[in-house]
């Protein structure tokens, strides 16, 4: 069963966006774009029409998460007597291809976890063709669509399903980078996890730290204005999440606190391009 919505984390790239949830899931990817169809789709259904797990092999786990401040970067610490470590989660400004990047790394004590990719692409309907790379990287090919998975994890494959179980210690890191471009283009090198980590992190603290609200709610306002970025299609000319809100906001009875919310929040949103 897919989580409640409510417990769902967004991060995207400002042209597309996924969902995570509290266990490590990520149930809702369109990719490339805002429109397209979606290869995680377990939101919608089960897992099986899509989604990316990587969580403690402990079903019981403690787990809390914030966003690192400033940023759309999505932290979750998982923690058991054995051990605790921190799944970051995020997905970086474009280069040559889209990217959702996900760090695993250790805090304290060890701990086993299990990672798996179920890709299905156009909502859960295609199985793509998924072969292994001279590099190691794993390709899946569905039609006009391919993605790329780099993993520093041993992975193979299980019931369609893409899977690997490794132990992080205090102080280790395992990366994972999965890359999606149109199936014609050549394949570009994997970006590097930690230089793209310090980077999104540059690019969001920098767009943030334009709003110079700071009143009593300065924290949930710069968070608003994060969310609304994340939902604001890039490049021009294709719509997206925000333009269904900005016509909700004019649409609805403008004596409610809802339009009132929303009308404050798109004034200083015109103002961080």
């Amino acid at each position: 069963m897919p989580a409640r919505i409510e417990d769902y984390a967004l991060i995207g790239d400002c042209e597309t966006a996924a969902l995570v949830s509290r266990s490590g899931s990520i149930d809702w990817l369109c990719w490339p774009r805002f429109d397209s169809a979606a290869c995680f789709a377990a939101l919608l259904a089960t897992p099986q029409h899509g989604r990316w797990k990587i969580a403690p092999a402990d079903p019981d786990a403690r787990v809390k998460r914030a966003y690192r401040e400033g940023t759309l970067i999505l932290e979750t610490e998982f923690s058991t007597a054995e051990g605790a470590v921190i799944l970051i989660d995020f997905m970086p400004p474009r280069g040559s291809a889209s990217d959702l990047v996900r760090i695993v790394v250790g805090k304290r004590g060890r701990m086993i976890l299990r990672t798996e990719v179920v890709l299905r692409f156009d909502y859960g309907s295609i199985v793509p063709w998924v072969s292994r790379l001279d590099d190691g990287r794993l390709r899946a090919i569905a039609g006009p669509d391919m993605v790329v998975l780099h993993s520093v994890v041993p992975l193979h494959g299980e019931d369609l399903t893409t899977a690997g179980e490794f132990t992080i210690a205090e102080g280790e890191t395992a990366a994972f980078v999965l890359a999606y471009l149109p199936s014609h283009h050549p394949i570009p090198d994997s970006i590097d996890a930690a230089t793209a980590l310090a980077e999104t992190e540059s690019f969001w603290r920098e767009w943030a730290g334009r709003c110079t609200y700071q009143g009593e709610w300065a924290e949930p306002v710069q968070r608003s204005l994060i969310t609304l970025k994340a939902l604001t299609y890039h490049p021009p000319g294709v719509s997206s999440p925000l333009r269904l809100l900005r016509y909700r906001s004019r649409s609805v009875d403008h004596g409610t606190g809802t339009t009132a919310s929303a009308g404050c929040a798109m004034q200083p949103l015109r103002s961080l391009p």
